[in-house]
């Protein structure tokens, strides 16, 4: 592993981490967040194909709900945005690692 692939996972696990820690309250939450964590970075590190391709489709199915929630409320919630920084902080991982 480069140190580039190295700080590309390093990235996507801090910020997932730090979700974690923030919201470490509901269980539920905190399993699925450490599961999901697991998993892609598994696949970040083994599969890149797949890492991107689930990073693509959350961020397209993110972008998509965010746009409808704002048209029905006419307001962007702080959890939205934290949603998009969240689809944001995965593809440039992957950028990272690819660079790597």
């Amino acid at each position: 592993m480069t140190p580039l692939q190295f700080i590309g996972c390093l990235l996507f696990n801090v910020r997932h981490f730090s979700y974690i820690l923030n919201n470490k309250d509901t269980r539920t939450l905190v399993v699925s967040r450490f599961l999901y964590i697991l998993l892609m970075t598994y696949a970040l590190i083994n599969i890149p194909q797949i890492f991107i391709c689930c990073a693509l489709i959350k961020t397209i199915f993110d972008i998509v709900s965010v746009i409808i929630k704002f048209e029905a409320s006419g307001v962007l919630a702080g959890e939205y945005k934290e949603i998009i920084i969240d689809d944001a902080i995965n593809i440039l991982s992957f950028i990272i690692y690819a660079g790597g």
